[in-house]
């Protein structure tokens, strides 16, 4: 029988990064999507948890409910492509959070998309292409004002028939990254940007923070010379009480610590020759913040700050990552990172454990490929639990449609404490079921609760060319168990 899509696969790759006593368990949050390039964690539906929000190439904008750790998806706007920005903000002030979004392909523009529950409407608010945008009320009117950046930097200020704009930087450099932040603490919004110089010329780039009060501006400079920068984040790095600045460039780092009308700067070791993206949270929840990067070549790491800066590797092998978000997507207290990836359409989650696990679950197929005719997918499932366990056992299948049926195999299942147990299973693919790429997730929880004490995956291909029989939906049979052996 179809379900609503309940998904949220788990792939059990423990690393143990050092004295810190941090684990990462790696998981998917959306195993389809294309091109994704920005994404961020919000609570889209007002229900407590955090659920995902991603701007694609292909896809458009999209949004991920977080159910219980399943995550349903959510069109926005399937059209607006080539997304360079993306902000969630309550753009109405009704409650809901907006989104406002930006693209650097001509026609796209500055738009808002209102959060109606069930459906979203969106509004063209600046006739322009940018690189970087941001909301805040730079005036502190009550308004919520708009900051872009990309051959000019410009503040957009709220008025009763639209927006006032301001001019900052008409030098030409390529602003990558501009946000409110309030640097000077003096209780109004200054802005910080991050600009990678100009394209066609030696210029280097650099990281500033502009204050503004009424139509005067001001620029400060916080370091030159930093070629091709690309990211900035405000926040107190070291407990003080002032405002500290995290930024980069390609093949560096820095944390530059405010002291009086001073910055000073410490470098971070060993980072990416193409770090992309950071973001600031304490991951180690010693009550400092930490750094965490995404490199466009294949790393996700983070450097713990203690004053000086150790970096750690949370994953070596998810490439082409041009964003990052962290926060507590499930709602364990800890912090979690998400990443999409153009080069798997995906974007993954990594959470973290602490300690030995006290279940897991381990998916290992036999066979990956299923003719165009249609066929079995056999398959293992490997069960460890310290603690016993009686529940439910059931699979879930992806379709390359974004469609997902299930459950599939669906029993009740009970362990001894201390149990190993191998069980082969085989899942039957039907001939006129779509051909591509097929995610096959299994559970051991509470299905009813959407309560998972441990899950497994892995991905099949059925080859094609396309059935001649197209069917609205497919109906899959049930999957069965074939053998059982401790």
């Amino acid at each position: 029988m179809k379900r609503l899509v309940l998904l949220f696969i788990l792939v059990f790759c423990c690393t143990s990064i050092g004295f810190t006593q941090v684990q990462w368990e790696q998981g998917v949050v959306a195993p389809s999507v294309g091109n994704p390039v920005i994404v961020d964690m919000a609570d889209m539906d007002n229900d407590g948890d955090l659920d995902v929000v991603c701007g694609a190439l292909v896809d458009g904008l999209k949004w991920w409910e977080n159910v219980h750790g399943f995550f349903l998806p959510h069109e926005i706007e399937p059209d607006y492509h080539a997304c360079s920005a993306l902000v969630v903000v309550d753009m109405n002030q009704d409650g809901t959070l907006d989104i406002v979004a930006g693209s650097y392909q001509p026609g796209d523009n500055v738009r808002v998309y209102y959060n109606f529950g069930d459906s979203w409407t969106g509004e063209t608010l600046l006739e322009e292409t940018v690189l970087a945008v941001d909301v805040g009320d730079a005036d502190s009117d009550g308004d919520l004002d708009i900051l872009t950046g990309y051959y000019e930097l410009q503040l957009h200020i709220k008025e009763a028939n639209g927006y006032t704009t301001y001019v900052l930087d008409t030098s030409g450099w390529v602003y990558r990254d501009a946000d409110f932040a309030d640097i000077n603490q003096d209780g109004h919004p200054d802005m910080l940007v991050a600009d990678a110089g100009t394209e066609d010329g030696p210029d280097f780039g650099g990281i500033s923070w502009w204050e503004y009060s009424g139509d005067d501006f001001e620029e400060h400079v916080i370091r030159t010379e930093l070629f091709n920068s690309g990211n900035a984040k405000a926040a107190d790095m070291d407990n003080d009480g002032n405002i500290d600045v995290v930024g980069g460039a390609i093949g560096y780092q820095y944390c530059w610590f405010q002291e009086a009308t001073n910055w000073h700067q410490v470098q971070l070791p060993d980072a990416e020759g193409m770090g992309n993206a950071i973001d600031l949270a304490d991951v180690d929840g010693d009550g400092t913040i930490d750094v965490v990067e995404s490199s466009y070549s294949h790393t996700i790491a983070w450097w713990k700050n203690t004053g000086s800066f150790t970096r750690y590797i949370v994953s070596t092998d998810f490439h082409q990552i041009e964003w990052i978000a962290t926060g507590d997507l499930e709602q364990d207290g800890d912090i979690d990172i998400i990443a999409p990836s153009r080069d798997v359409d995906r974007i993954d989650i990594w959470k973290q454990v602490g300690g030995d696990p006290q279940y897991s679950l381990t998916l290992t197929p036999v066979n990956t490929q299923v003719p165009s005719t249609g066929g079995i997918i056999e398959f293992d499932a490997e069960i460890y639990c310290i603690q016993p366990v009686e529940a439910g056992a059931w699979t879930m299948v992806l379709a390359p449609n974004g469609q997902l049926y299930g459950p599939l195999i669906n029993l009740q299942v009970s362990f001894p404490a201390g149990t190993s147990n191998r069980t082969g299973l085989r899942q039957q693919v039907p001939g006129f079921a779509p051909a591509g790429t097929y995610w096959l997730g299994g559970y051991i929880g509470y299905y009813s609760y959407g309560a998972v004490l441990m899950s497994g995956e892995f991905l099949f291909v059925k080859q094609g060319p396309e059935p001649a029989e197209t069917r609205p939906t497919i109906e899959f049979p049930p999957g069965e168990v074939s053998r059982s052996r401790r």
